[in-house]
């Protein structure tokens, strides 16, 4: 009787030992590796956020063949003042002036899609992919990189090209870069 029970027990072991573990919403979980945490607050809105990212870990490879990405996660955000306009994503490797900064450079990262956030049963966090405009920088620096991350709200024009006065406010728990690896 011992032995069958080991052999139960080895067994069911071995079935709860799997890589990749299915996720409540269908996705399959994968391999991931925190490269930076930020757990202060902040805000991006009339004044734009800045994060400087100083990595903790070197990445592995980044390859489209194993599609291994590299995410930006934006925790709890919280729309405290409505915005006319759109919360606009930069990733450069210096620190520049931000109002230097317009959607057509290639440190454009892409926009926060706060609509994904009034979906019913959604988690409170921001994915953005910023997989494209990291990469460079690990092949441009032998070491770490550091790099810069802003997000900042770009307000809608009238006819008369002036800024609609509404700034907005969108505030964050914390931040991280994420490197998830299928």
């Amino acid at each position: 009787m011992t032995w069958s029970l080991q052999l139960l027990f080895a067994t069911l072991l071995l079935l709860n030992c799997s890589d990749t573990r299915q996720a409540a919403d269908n996705r399959v979980l994968t391999d991931s590796v925190v490269l930076f945490k930020k757990d202060s607050a902040f805000t991006a809105g009339e004044v734009p956020a800045l994060i400087k990212c100083n990595l903790v870990k070197k990445p592995f490879t980044v390859s489209t063949e194993d599609n291994s990405r590299i995410l930006l996660m934006l925790d709890n955000p919280v729309l405290t003042a409505p915005a006319e306009g759109v919360y606009e994503v930069y990733v450069t490797g210096v620190q520049q002036d931000v109002t230097m900064l317009a959607a057509d450079q290639k440190s454009f990262a892409g926009l926060l899609d706060l609509y994904s956030l009034t979906a019913p049963g959604v988690k409170q966090q921001l994915e953005l992919d910023i997989t494209e405009k990291v990469n460079p920088l690990f092949y441009q620096q032998k070491a770490y990189p550091v790099f810069y991350i802003y997000i900042r709200l770009t307000t809608v024009q009238d006819a008369n090209k002036k800024n609609v006065p509404n700034p907005g406010s969108l505030h964050f728990s914390s931040a991280a870069i994420l490197q998830v690896k299928n």
